[in-house]
């Protein structure tokens, strides 16, 4: 089965289901916490959990495939690479994903090498940076952030397999606490894959949450909802896939908000990769 049957045929099995769980934000709807929770927590995180705990041969991307039930690495896949689509199997297109993911963080941290996921989940994308770095020698310090036990205990078990020194911190960035500089380090690149898309705060507040994070440049890879022409076809399509999965549609104008508050020069590169054929992510930095 070809990617975008897949995800269609899943999406609309999804949208059906969570129609009844909806809250709202402004004319749009997003997930409430406890769906979130419940579909990444007690479901996907855990059984990772589970299989990597069971199974030492587990890898990373074991656990990043069950997210792809359906599909191998050989199965056919449009991969968004501005300005078209790129018929590659999947393996390549997971390749170009955290090579763009990758060389866009590198760029970002200069000489710093100090990295903090938002969002971390079980660890996929900062175990893979960490990986990549150990094997050029070049030293440099991690921590993850997620609100799923699951995910962290997941991201643990890989990273002490892998030896490598990654903190963890379970923190709700949404939350009202202020996040412990002691576990979570400040300064450096902290960045989010597809994390704040499913935020559900009005901007202006999940903005001055993000403002308390102590980061010294953020990096935003996510799907931006905003305002498009007629002939453009691929922000139309995904507006309508955003607003269809009850996803985040104030992700821009929150971070445009961050930036006013911090005073930060803040860059968008839309919709310019993405393996979702239907939700291409834009890269958001902010930085002095």
């Amino acid at each position: 089965m070809e990617a975008h049957d897949f995800l269609t045929k899943k999406i609309l099995v999804e949208h059906e289901v969570k129609q009844t769980l909806e809250s709202r934000t402004g004319n749009f709807a997003t997930k409430p916490k406890a769906e979130v929770l419940r579909e990444f927590d007690s479901e996907k995180w855990a059984e990772v959990l589970a299989k990597a705990s069971e199974f030492r041969g587990f890898s990373l991307l074991d656990g990043l495939l069950l997210d792809f039930a359906g599909l191998s690495l050989d199965s056919r896949i449009d991969f968004w690479q501005r300005p078209h689509f790129n018929k590659v199997n999947l393996a390549t297109g997971l390749l170009r994903e955290l090579t763009i993911m990758i060389e866009t963080l590198r760029s970002a941290s200069l000489a710093n090498n100090q990295f903090t996921e938002i969002g971390s989940g079980f660890g996929y994308r900062i175990l893979t940076l960490a990986e990549v770095l150990a094997s050029e020698g070049i030293p440099a310090k991690y921590t993850a952030i997620d609100l799923s036990a699951n995910g962290l205990a997941a991201a643990e078990l890989f990273a002490e397999r892998s030896e490598i020194n990654l903190a963890t911190v379970r923190f709700d960035v949404e939350g009202q606490e202020q996040i412990d500089e002691n576990l979570a380090s400040p300064g450096g690149v902290w960045f989010s894959f597809c994390a704040l898309h499913y935020a559900s705060l009005p901007p202006h507040r999940l903005a001055r949450r993000l403002a308390r994070l102590p980061f010294e440049t953020l990096v935003a890879f996510e799907p931006i909802h905003k305002a498009a022409n007629s002939k453009d076809e691929i922000q139309l399509d995904l507006n309508q896939y955003i607003e269809m999965n009850s996803y985040y549609p104030f992700v821009l104008e929150a971070l445009t908000e961050l930036a006013r508050i911090r005073h930060l020069r803040m860059t968008v590169d839309s919709n310019c990769f993405g393996l979702n054929p239907k939700m291409p992510l834009s890269i958001i930095t902010l930085q002095q």
